[in-house]
């Protein structure tokens, strides 16, 4: 698989507001795949994912602010996007909100 091929297709796409696209350049940044790792610049792919409603972008927004890794940790923020990806009917965010109130 060209990894870098696939992750100047996908960045371009993203730049055209293709929400999916800049979820799938955060793992790309996130994980290092055909990119030097970059945690910083995978949550700023993930929150612009978010902000166009992808569901995986918004889970993946939450773990950042869980972790802590490339932002502040703010349960908060964690919350609430988990809580958006949720409502966008991504049922692993669903199940964690569901045991965080146990």
């Amino acid at each position: 698989q060209d990894f870098k091929k696939a992750f100047g297709y996908y960045s371009k796409a993203c730049e055209l507001n293709e929400a999916l696209t800049c979820t799938l350049v955060g793992e790309f940044y996130r994980d290092g795949e055909g990119v030097t790792k970059d945690l910083k610049k995978a949550f700023e792919y993930s929150a612009k994912a978010c902000e166009l409603n992808d569901a995986k972008g918004c889970y993946a927004l939450a773990a950042f602010y869980n972790e802590g890794k490339g932002v502040a940790k703010d349960e908060k923020q964690t919350t609430e996007n988990l809580e958006k990806s949720c409502k966008l009917g991504l049922k692993e965010a669903c199940d964690i909100l569901k045991e965080q109130k146990q």
